[in-house]
């Protein structure tokens, strides 16, 4: 889809919403939601398994620079770490809390690389 004949395009599927400008620069951007994440203690917190984020929308030439923003929807939690960015995955994530109990949240990401 071309935006103002600018050379833009906007490409949205399952695995989210990729923004396309007509010099290479690609943006991608998604979320994914978690309910019920378990979680194992490590010391005096409490770590989730490796959360699974999927593929881009489109694939990078590059490995992008890579953004992910934690949003709690039930307790709270903080993002622990993310690792495993490829061209073509968004990675995965670890959520961790101070307490055992299950957490739910969605993670959203921001891919910004080359697409040309």
């Amino acid at each position: 889809l071309p935006i103002n004949n600018k050379g833009i395009e906007i490409v949205e599927n399952s695995n989210g919403t990729a923004i396309k400008y007509p010099e290479g620069v690609m943006i991608c951007t998604k979320s994914v939601s978690f309910t019920n994440i378990s979680l194992t203690a490590q010391g005096s917190i409490y770590k989730s398994g490796n959360l699974e984020l999927g593929d881009w929308p489109l694939q990078f030439i590059e490995i992008p620079i890579v953004n992910t923003t934690l949003i709690i929807t039930s307790g709270e939690g903080s993002l622990y770490s993310t690792a495993g960015v490829t061209k073509s995955y968004c990675g995965k994530c670890n959520v961790w809390r101070t307490t055992s109990s299950a957490l739910g949240c969605a993670i959203n990401i921001i891919g910004i690389g080359r697409w040309k």
